[in-house]
């Protein structure tokens, strides 16, 4: 157990804990191969991030949702104000970092993302089940912080010239670069001007992250520790995973930009973007 991660062994041993909430935020990806495991974790509640947990009102994916209903949504998963929170997806590390900033996002103290996920529970032999559990029950959680781990465009527009903050673009260098297409329509190719490539499978390894001295050495090399980073892909998911990464690597000063590429490279806007 970390301040960002628990283990297969430690969900395991813990599972009776009755302040514990297990969520399942795994979501499809939209490049790649999807994981075809579709068992579940016992005690597990879906934390839906694409049909619940994000504004429908948007017209950019996973964009965060109105924050009443967001808390309205999670007392329904009976989650309470003392809840021990553990997140999972069903790749490893992909979605549940989302989750986590999510809860994280309103000051929720006990919160963390199963490291490897639901296929490292079944590669240790746990057992699994067919159907989510439901709540009993509607959860007293409300918010006790103001937001802080993420940012909009304005935000980046406001502190652009003034070399404050780092922005780190976790799409694939093919991506970045634009050699590669973009898999949603009407997008630029490219990057936000200034921001440095790192993909986000470079800070896990077969599903859970890497070790905090591998991410520190990573890290390092991109920006001192204690400026600002700000985290970008195509619609707020696998950002979420390298943002994590640059917290387990001792980076506390740490946003995730909402809109990302989606919104960023809109053709419809006019955000400037860098092709090299």
């Amino acid at each position: 157990m970390s301040n960002y991660t628990v283990s297969p062994h430690w969900l395991f041993s813990n599972i009776e804990n009755d302040k514990l909430i297990i969520l399942d935020a795994s979501v499809k990806p939209i490049t790649g191969t999807a994981n075809s495991i579709d068992a579940i974790i016992p005690k597990a509640k879906r934390f839906d991030l694409k049909n619940v947990f994000s504004n429908r009102e948007s017209k950019y994916d996973h964009m965060l949702p109105e924050p009443n209903m967001f808390i309205k949504e999670l007392q329904k998963l009976g989650i309470n104000e003392d809840s021990v929170i553990v997140v999972y997806d069903n790749q490893g590390v992909y979605s549940s970092p989302r989750a986590w900033f999510m809860i994280k996002d309103i000051g929720h103290k006990e919160v963390y993302v199963l490291d490897g996920g639901l296929p490292k529970w079944i590669e240790n032999g746990f057992s699994t089940f067919a159907e989510y559990t439901t709540a009993a029950v509607t959860g007293n959680i409300s918010v006790k912080d103001k937001p802080r781990f993420f940012c909009d465009a304005n935000y980046l527009q406001e502190h652009y010239n003034n070399n404050s903050f780092k922005v780190i673009d976790a799409r694939s260098e093919g991506r970045f670069l634009g050699l590669e297409p973009e898999p949603r329509d009407g997008l630029k190719s490219g990057h936000i001007p200034g921001s440095v490539s790192l993909p986000f499978n470079k800070v896990i390894k077969d599903g859970a992250f890497l070790d905090n001295r591998e991410l520190k050495a990573m890290f390092s090399g991109l920006a001192d520790v204690n400026r600002q980073l700000i985290f970008s892909c195509g619609s707020g998911i696998t950002s979420c995973v390298s943002a994590m990464a640059a917290l387990i690597a001792g980076y506390n000063n740490v946003k995730v930009y909402d809109g990302s590429w989606s919104e960023w490279g809109d053709t419809r806007n006019n955000y400037p973007v860098t092709l090299n």
